[in-house]
């Protein structure tokens, strides 16, 4: 408990919360002031510290996620392949997964190990001339768990969710009616379920790690950490992505509908 109140994260809250104060006695003060910046401060710091607080990024990961809480073993029949969807990886002089990747690879490969698929792909690239670096590691993760390399599919030209499935279309191994079970984290999930459903007619949904957790963490639940706004940022991103993609699909059902 000491640590996490000694944090910068808290300390931080501490000066905002000071700043606020003094900007609320001098507005008190001096009816002419204009407000806008005081409430502007004061929303920010509001939303920041939800963002930030282990209950309320919880919840909003529980409700997220809610959809891939109960997962049925029934699902892991007549599959052609898993596709485990990259989440980046570090560059270093010794280049490694990051720990999304790492949890995804992991619960893919589980999940090919105890279901009938003929295939595992690796599917993720990047802007960069070695754009097959993250693959290349996938594998190289998969191989070490026990996986035939040659039962090992890697898909370097996609670069995001809504480019997945088209890639792995475009690999001439899939088509339409070829069963796609999708490995990603829960909370990202739901957007690539409708990715993927868009071109394939049979997906498995495949849930490889979870954010929110059931159980309340007390009074130290509403102290703001680091490891919540991480969490919140990638809650808060997927949810924009998926408004996002949305947006694009009835875009582009208009301009079809146009020509």
């Amino acid at each position: 408990m000491i640590k996490i109140l000694l944090s910068p994260i808290v300390l931080l809250f501490i000066l905002l919360i000071i700043y606020n104060l003094f900007l609320f006695e001098k507005l008190k003060f001096n009816k002419k002031h204009d407000k806008t910046l005081y409430y502007s401060i004061f929303f920010l710091t509001i939303l920041t510290y939800l963002l930030c607080t282990p209950i309320f990024t919880n919840l909003l990961a529980l409700h997220i996620e809610k959809p891939f809480r109960r997962f049925e073993n029934n699902l892991i029949k007549n599959i052609d392949a898993v596709a485990i969807l990259g989440g980046g990886y570090y560059k270093r002089e010794s280049s490694f997964l990051n720990l999304r990747t790492y949890t995804r690879v992991l619960g893919g490969v589980k999940f090919f190990k105890h279901s009938d698929a003929k295939w595992i792909v690796m599917s993720g690239g990047n802007d960069e001339k070695n754009s097959n670096q993250m693959t290349d590691l996938m594998r190289d993760m998969a191989i070490g768990l026990g996986v035939p390399k040659n039962k090992i599919i890697l898909e370097s030209n996609s670069r995001n969710t809504f480019e997945h499935p088209m890639a792995l279309i475009d690999l001439d191994i899939f088509n339409s009616k070829s069963s796609i079970a999708v490995a990603t984290s829960a909370w990202h999930l739901t957007r690539a379920m409708r990715e993927f459903e868009k071109h394939f007619d049979k997906t498995i949904p495949v849930p490889t790690d979870f954010f929110g957790k059931q159980k309340s963490k007390g009074v130290s639940g509403l102290i703001p950490q680091a490891t919540s706004l991480l969490m919140g940022t990638y809650l808060i991103h997927e949810m924009v992505g998926r408004v996002w993609y949305k947006l694009k699909t009835i875009f582009s059902n208009k301009i079809i509908h146009n020509r």
